[in-house]
Order: structure tokens, then sequence, then C-alpha cells
């Protein structure tokens, strides 16, 4: 360590021993600051928003059929923006008291800007149900 001329080091209180590290002490420190830091980094890019501040989703139509039992949701996804976009969407089938029943992904691929694009997605259900209803989030 190089010593600064006019600077003397002061000894601590008696009976206080300075904490010093050792070379294993200092592979443990900064490993312990590089997952910090990359925890933080990594924490930075998963809460960042997706891309779907352009996109609106509306639910056209939610039904189930008895036999075999299957839920259908028909939706539209309309593009506000100013470029071409594609939608990956989680589709939620909920049953009258609100309990997941079904779940699904839906896709819509090139939305111009300013158009809107129908699609629909059918997914078996482990028993017939009614009343159900659908939720569409982005995916």
């Amino acid at each position: 360590m190089t010593r600064l001329p006019g600077l003397r080091r002061i000894p601590p209180p008696a009976g206080v021993r300075a904490p010093r590290l050792g070379p294993a002490g200092r592979i443990r420190l900064l490993g312990a600051v590089l997952l910090a830091a990359g925890g933080l980094i990594h924490a930075g890019t998963r809460s960042a928003p997706p891309a779907y501040r352009d996109l609106a989703v509306s639910v056209t139509a939610c039904s189930v059929s008895r036999s075999p039992a299957v839920a259908e949701v028909v939706y539209t996804v309309a593009n506000h923006g100013v470029e071409v976009r594609s939608a990956r969407l989680r589709i939620e089938y909920r049953d009258a008291a609100g309990r997941r029943i079904g779940t699904d992904t839906g896709r819509v691929a090139a939305i111009a800007p300013g158009t809107s694009v129908a699609s629909a997605t059918a997914t078996p259900l482990p028993a017939a149900r009614t009343g159900i209803r659908c939720r569409i989030t982005a995916g």
C-alpha cells in the first residue's frame, strides 16, 4: 500500500483490532458484489414492460360446448401504433365462481398499424361448465 506524504495512520482504540480481509475474504466479497449487481440487472430486465402498449385486445365471444367440453374465445387485437406488431396472448377460462378451469395461448402475427385482426382459440376443458368467462392478458 502506498502512503501519501504527510498522512499518518491512526491506530484503533486499545483492545480493538482492525478488520482485515485475506485473499479468500476478498474473493468472497467480490463474488457477493457481483451476484448483487447481476441480480439487480436481471431484475431490471425482467420488470421492463412488454411492447404491447400500442395493442388493444377485446373479447368478442366466450362460449363452451358440452360434448366434448371445449371452451372457445373469439377476440380482436387492434394496433394503435405506427409499426407492424404481433401479439402473444395468455387466455384464461374461468367458471362462474371465478376459478380458473383452463388456459391457452393465442398468437396474432403481422397486425398493420391502424388495423384490427380477429382470431379465435379453442381449449379442451376437464368437464362441461356453464357460465364461463374468458380473460386475455399480454403474454
